[in-house]
């Protein structure tokens, strides 16, 4: 077994969750057809008070190009099989490791409260007795960090019993599986795929509609795509502030990846180039950007001028969803003809 292993980690196009960033960091052109044909429809997860993607859940296990293997460890496991051993194991056969960690642990001096929070492992060092730990640790950002063996194992044990921040506080936290689970993946190097017009269309569709992508999905239950923008505006109007930064981070990397999808679509002939797909879903990406950053000034602003730049961000969502509706409904109407 080597004394040390690190497996490759690219800086991740979209990481606004860990589960994001984690797939984004390993990811190969290859496998780009099967990302630009999924992560269109958004929605909000009540049980999170978040916006994500409506595909995102599971995503590992969905992915056609990466093999999981899920461990779930019992109290007899825990006494049979260090977990030191089982990760430094599991890494050496070339697998990534993704499982929850009480960050209590993971950041003493800053956080002194449980906090369970889903963790990718890339790798270790026997020598120095560390792991490599990537997650939203940077105000956000996707960033990796060096943290002991002991403290990581800790910090996994910890997350059995502990809170996880955005689970009601209805559910049995000792008995959810899910805090118990080592999940262990890699690429798949032979496996391709193609981009899927069917799903990307009905996608779209569900977007516009603001219903569920799934055929069996919570439809009218939940949040989902263009009628999630009134919400927030709402929201931001009546003075609530439910949506944090994340909310609005996520929603400019939505932008982004349907940027950086419709170039790609183009650069194939998917769509015609004649029509500034792609130059509107730049604008589209850098407008949400802007609100990302008055949301930001709006948190250090007296609450003389926060009115004043709430009022910018309302307007600018309600200018950018008739402008995102009309691009999406001319996509569609493209994708038709080209069908027929």
């Amino acid at each position: 077994m080597n004394s040390q292993k690190l497996l490759e980690l690219k800086t991740p196009m979209i990481y606004s969750y860990t589960i994001l960033g984690t797939l984004f960091s390993i990811i190969e052109d290859k496998d780009m057809p099967w990302i630009y044909s999924n992560f269109t429809q958004i929605m909000y997860h009540e049980g999170w008070k978040m916006f994500i993607f409506e595909d995102q859940k599971n995503i590992l296990d969905k992915c056609p190009f990466i093999q999981t293997e899920f461990n779930v460890l019992n109290e007899n496991q825990k006494k049979e099989h260090p977990f030191i051993d089982i990760i430094i194991h599991t890494i050496c056969e070339g697998n990534y490791i993704f499982l929850f960690l009480d960050w209590k642990y993971i950041f003493p001096n800053s956080i002194k409260k449980s906090f369970s929070h889903s963790t990718l492992i890339s790798g270790y060092d026997n020598n120095k007795k560390i792991f490599y730990l990537s997650d939203n640790y940077d105000n956000g950002k996707f960033t990796t960090l060096q943290i002991d063996m002991k403290t990581v194992e800790k910090a996994f044990y910890s997350a059995w019993s502990e809170t996880v921040k955005n689970i009601k506080e209805s559910d049995d936290l000792a008995n959810c599986i899910f805090l118990k689970t080592i999940i262990a993946f890699r690429r798949n190097e032979k496996v391709y795929t193609e981009f899927d017009m069917e799903c990307f269309v009905a996608q779209l569709k569900s977007f516009i509609s603001s219903e569920t992508s799934y055929v069996f999905g919570e439809k009218n239950k939940k949040l989902y795509g263009y009628s999630s923008y009134n919400w927030i505006i709402n929201d931001l109007l009546k003075g609530q502030f439910e949506l944090g930064l994340k909310n609005y981070h996520f929603l400019y990397e939505h932008k982004y990846l349907m940027y950086k999808r419709l170039e790609y679509m183009v650069n194939k002939q998917m769509i015609s180039s004649n029509h500034n797909y792609i130059e509107r879903a730049a604008e589209l990406s850098n407008d949400y950007l802007t609100i990302r950053n008055l949301h930001i000034k709006s948190q250090f602003t007296d609450k003389s001028r926060q009115q004043s730049i709430i009022s910018d961000i309302c307007k600018k969502i309600e200018l950018s969803k008739e402008k995102e509706k009309i691009l999406y409904e001319e996509l569609i109407a493209e994708l038709g003809r080209a069908k027929h």
